[in-house]
Parts: C-alpha cells; sequence; structure tokens
C-alpha cells in the first residue's frame, strides 16, 4: 500500500473510532462551572508522505495565548454549536470554507488553567489540494505549520512537562517538533488525537 494510500485508510479508521461518539454526549461537551466554551478544529491533511495537521503559531498582538502553537478556533457565540464555532473560527483565522471540511468526529473537552476557556475539538479532514487555498489572518495568525502525525506519534517526540498549580505538580504532555514545542491544551488535544489514531 503506497504511503497515500495507507493515510487515507489511517484516516477511514479515525473515522470510524470517533463517529460521533462525543457529539451526543452533552455531559462531556458541557464546560465545568466558571469556564467559557470554545471549540477548535483540528485540521488532518491526506499527504502522500502521510496525514499531516494544520496548526497556528499565533500572534503576538492577541489577548490570550499569544505566540503560542495553537488549533483554529475560539469562544462559542451565543447559540452556536461547538463544530459550528470550530468551522466558523477556521474560515475566520484561515480562510477555510466549511463545505472543504469533512467533519469526522469529535474529541474529550480539555480546559486551559490560566484563561479558563473549556475546548471542545472537532476533528476535520482536508482536502489534499486545500493547502493551496488556505489564507491566513496576519491579526491572529503569525505563522501556518504543518505537523506530521508519523512525526508526533515517533520516538522522541514526546515528553512530560511538569507545572505548579498552587500546591500540585501537573503532568502535561508536550510535543518537540521540527516547528517548535507544542504544549497546553494544544498537546494534550493531541495526545488525545493519537490515541485514537493508534487505537488505544
Amino acid at each position: 500500500m503506497s504511503p497515500y494510500h495507507r493515510s487515507v485508510a489511517d484516516i477511514e479508521q479515525l473515522r470510524r473510532r470517533l463517529g460521533g461518539r462525543l457529539a451526543t454526549d452533552p455531559a462531556r461537551a458541557a464546560p465545568p462551572p466558571g469556564q467559557t466554551p470554545a471549540a477548535v478544529l483540528v485540521p488532518i491533511v491526506p499527504a502522500p508522505g502521510g496525514c499531516y495537521l494544520l496548526l497556528t503559531r499565533r500572534t503576538d498582538g492577541l489577548t490570550n495565548h499569544r505566540g503560542e502553537i495553537a488549533f483554529p478556533g475560539g469562544r462559542l457565540e451565543p447559540g452556536e454549536t461547538p463544530e459550528a464555532a470550530a468551522l466558523r473560527e477556521a474560515h475566520e483565522e484561515l480562510g477555510i470554507e466549511p463545505d472543504e471540511v469533512d467533519l469526522i468526529g469529535s474529541l474529550p473537552g480539555v480546559g486551559t488553567n490560566l484563561s479558563r476557556f473549556w475546548i471542545m475539538p472537532w476533528v476535520g479532514v482536508l482536502r489534499p489540494d486545500s493547502r493551496s487555498r488556505i489564507v491566513p489572518s496576519p491579526a491572529e495568525v503569525a505563522d501556518l505549520l504543518e505537523v506530521s502525525l508519523d512525526v508526533l506519534a515517533g520516538p522522541g517526540c514526546r515528553r512530560d512537562q511538569r507545572f505548579i498549580r498552587g500546591r500540585r505538580v501537573v503532568v502535561s504532555p508536550a510535543y518537540d517538533t521540527p516547528a517548535g514545542t507544542i504544549w497546553g491544551a494544544t498537546a494534550r488535544i493531541i495526545a488525545e488525537l493519537l490515541k485514537e489514531v493508534q487505537g488505544e
């Protein structure tokens, strides 16, 4: 099987595993008290060398998480569903048209400690030629990054980061990639995605 056809097969396996499982579970999607509901799109692009994720490096002018590597996303507007918010934010930040995204399922929500967001990730597959039509918003995106799933799952990429939160030590994954270090909520979303990709 060629690398491209293997990546397509991997996506179909991921689609079966996600299968809208979390989308219909409001208890897992609802934000905890005191946290603002938000959503991100986790864009996967199949390519001849294997699938890769599209991420952004946020500009230094943003209020929250400036300069960090993140998925396109933001807070929900009143009455908006998480998947609609993920698609809207991807369009606002990267110019990705909603009809170019094949949403295949959701991942568990993750919270941020300082900004107090509850992020609901939606996994979407983009067409292989979509990269040429992406136009990042200069107000929000400093760089558009492509990170291979094989790199993220490979040896030596993931490590544990430790943070002190009050009297607790919190351990969170981080990924050292050629695009930079991915940490925080984005790294936790990637860890959940890789569990699904690897069938864990």
